[in-house]
C-alpha cells in the first residue's frame, strides 16, 4: 500500500513537472511570437517608406500634408497608402463633416472605423483605452538625437529652421543620397511602448511634466522602471493620438537610450509642447542582458539595440550634456559638433543621425 501511494505521488510529480514544462514552453513561444510580429511590422514600415521614396523621391516628414491642416498630419497617415490601408486612408481625406477636404485638426481626427490598426502595434505592448476614437500607434519616427527649436528655443520660434538630425523633420523631406553615413547605419523609426494600465509613474511610455535641458536631466528623474514619487506625469501619452504629427506623438530621439525616461514640460492638446527628450521602449526581454527595443534601419534591416548601448562621448561626462535644447547647432568651433558631425550621445545618438561618423562604429 505504502508503495502504491508512492508510485501515485511520483506520478503526480511528474505530471506537474510537465505541465510547468508546457506552460513555460507555451509563454516562451508566446513571446516569441510578440517578437517575431513587432520585427514583421517594422519591416512593413520599412517597404512603405521606400515605396513612398520611389513614388515622391524622398521619405516622408514625421509632420507634413497639406495647408488645410496646417501641414500638421503625422507621417504615419502619408503613409497609409504603402500599408494596405486605403480605407483609413479614405477616412482621414474624406472626415465627415469635412468633406472634400483632410481633417482641419490631426489631434482631434474622429474616423469612422477607429479599431485599432495591426501594423501600427506591437502586440508585447499594453493597449491602453481609446482617446477621443484615437488609434494608438506603437511605432514612431526617428528626429536624431535633438531636435532644433530655433533661436527662441521654444513653441514660438518653432519650425522656422525646420531641423532635425535625423531623416525625419517638420515639413522636410530627406532624399536617400542625403544620408551620408549610409542607410545601414542611420535609424528611421523605432518601437514605443504605450504604456501599463495602472502604473502612473511607469517610465516606459509615459512622459514626466519636465522641461529638461539635457538628457541627463531626464535620466535623473527615475530609478530603475519608474520615476520617482515626486515627479509630476503628463496624463497624455505619446502613442495615442496615430494621426498627429507633433513631435510629441510621432517622434523619439536618440539621446536618452532605449527605455529610459521621457521628458516635455506639457503636451497637446493641452499644452503647446514641441520638445523634450522622447525616447524609444519596448516591454521585450526581463533579463538585465535582453532588455532593449527594436529599430528599423534606413535600409529597412531591423535590428534589437540594448538599452545598454553607450550614449556618450567625451563632451559628456557621465550621462551629463552641456547642451541645452534651445541652442541645438552651436557654431562649428563648439566642440566641433554641428549638423553634420558627430553626436554628444555616442553610439545611440550616432544612429539616429543621418550626417554622423559614430553611427558606422554600430
Amino acid at each position: 500500500m505504502k508503495r502504491a501511494w508512492i508510485n501515485i505521488g511520483v506520478g503526480v510529480g511528474c505530471v506537474g513537472l510537465l505541465l510547468a514544462l508546457t506552460v513555460s514552453w507555451v509563454l516562451h513561444a508566446r513571446d516569441a511570437a510578440r517578437l517575431s510580429h513587432c520585427k514583421g511590422n517594422l519591416k512593413q514600415w520599412g517597404t512603405a517608406l521606400w515605396n513612398y521614396h520611389d513614388i515622391h523621391q524622398c521619405f516622408p516628414p514625421y509632420s507634413g500634408g497639406p495647408a488645410s491642416v496646417g501641414e500638421r498630419l503625422s507621417g504615419r497617415v502619408l503613409l497609409l497608402p504603402y500599408l494596405n490601408a486605403n480605407d483609413i486612408w479614405f477616412d482621414v481625406r474624406h472626415p465627415k463633416g469635412f468633406e472634400p477636404q483632410f481633417s482641419p485638426d490631426p489631434m482631434k481626427l474622429v474616423e469612422s472605423r477607429s479599431v485599432e490598426l495591426s501594423v501600427m502595434l506591437c502586440p508585447s505592448s499594453f493597449i491602453p483605452p481609446q482617446v477621443e476614437q484615437q488609434r494608438h500607434a506603437s511605432y514612431a519616427f526617428c528626429g536624431g538625437d535633438q531636435i532644433d527649436f530655433g533661436e527662441k528655443g521654444g513653441v514660438d520660434d518653432f519650425p522656422n529652421r525646420e531641423e532635425t538630425r535625423g531623416i525625419f523633420g517638420w515639413r522636410r523631406c530627406v532624399r536617400d543620397r542625403d544620408i551620408t553615413d549610409g542607410t545601414a547605419n542611420t535609424i528611421a523609426m523605432a518601437e514605443r511602448n504605450l504604456g501599463g494600465s495602472s502604473l502612473r509613474n511607469e517610465v516606459r511610455g509615459r512622459v514626466a511634466e519636465v522641461s529638461a535641458t539635457s538628457p541627463a536631466e531626464c535620466i535623473a528623474l527615475a530609478s530603475g522602471d519608474t520615476y520617482s514619487d515626486s515627479v509630476s506625469i503628463l496624463s497624455e501619452r505619446m502613442g495615442e493620438r496615430w494621426a498627429s504629427g507633433h513631435p510629441f506623438y510621432s517622434v523619439f530621439l536618440t539621446a536618452v537610450p532605449p527605455n529610459g525616461p521621457s521628458c516635455a514640460a506639457s503636451a497637446p492638446p493641452s499644452g503647446a509642447s514641441v520638445g523634450g527628450w522622447l525616447t524609444a521602449s519596448s516591454q521585450h526581454g526581463s533579463s538585465s542582458d535582453k532588455r532593449g527595443c527594436h529599430v528599423l534601419m534606413c535600409d529597412g534591416t531591423v535590428r534589437f539595440i540594448n538599452e545598454s548601448i553607450n550614449h556618450e562621448t567625451k563632451w559628456t561626462e557621465g550621462l551629463k550634456s552641456t547642451k541645452p535644447l534651445n541652442h541645438i547647432f552651436p557654431e562649428p568651433n563648439i566642440h566641433g559638433y554641428d549638423r553634420d558631425t558627430s553626436s554628444c550621445y555616442g553610439i545611440w545618438g550616432g544612429l539616429g543621425a543621418k550626417n554622423d561618423s559614430v553611427g558606422g562604429a554600430f
